[in-house]
């Protein structure tokens, strides 16, 4: 692998600052809120009679609109 880098001389990059790296984790989570509340939703087409699914669902779409 040292061969190849030394061949093809790739640009030296930084690192990514704190603000790009922080964005990058909000995004990250998102993704994870928005994954979970379609799960839910699945769940509550299964089961329209778990008060604990409508809640868990209402509540993540609460924290997905903050």
């Amino acid at each position: 692998m040292a061969h190849f880098a030394d061949a093809i001389r790739p640009e030296v990059r930084a690192l990514r600052d704190i603000q790009a790296r922080e964005l990058g984790e909000l995004v990250t989570r998102r993704r994870q809120v928005v994954e979970m509340i379609t799960a839910e939703k699945a769940c509550e087409c299964w089961n329209d009679r778990c008060n604990a699914t409508r809640y868990s669902s209402s509540h993540l779409m609460t924290q997905a609109a903050t």
